[in-house]
């Protein structure tokens, strides 16, 4: 796994578009870099919320997880699988329309 992701100039690189679009969010911080994962952190303290995004190459494969902490929504969790050579633009999308729902549920909305 390790040299699957130097062979691509590390996991900033290798993941650029993902790692791009999840720290476009306001207040977000690449929290911790190492060889196989990443920790992206936002600071949601406005709506007094933070959500955390894990990044980590598995066996031929991309795992994310989110992880949403709320005073007043509680703690919330999302997994996502994806092969390693999946299109980002197409994680990032799935991503969105996850959490989308994932928030529509918790706040009881209707479709």
């Amino acid at each position: 796994m390790q040299k699957q992701v130097e062979g691509y100039g590390g996991m900033l690189n290798k993941y650029e578009f993902l790692i791009h679009h999840l720290t476009s969010y306001p207040n977000a911080i690449i929290q911790k870099v190492q060889k196989d994962k990443i920790q992206i952190y936002i600071d949601l303290s406005i709506i007094s919320s933070t959500m955390n995004f894990y990044i980590k190459e598995g066996f031929q494969c991309v795992n994310i997880q989110w992880i949403g902490i709320s005073k007043k929504l509680g703690k919330h969790k999302k997994s996502w699988k994806f092969p390693d050579t999946y299109s980002q633009e197409k994680m990032v999308q799935r991503i969105n329309e996850d959490l989308n729902n994932q928030m529509d549920k918790i706040l009881g909305n209707k479709y």
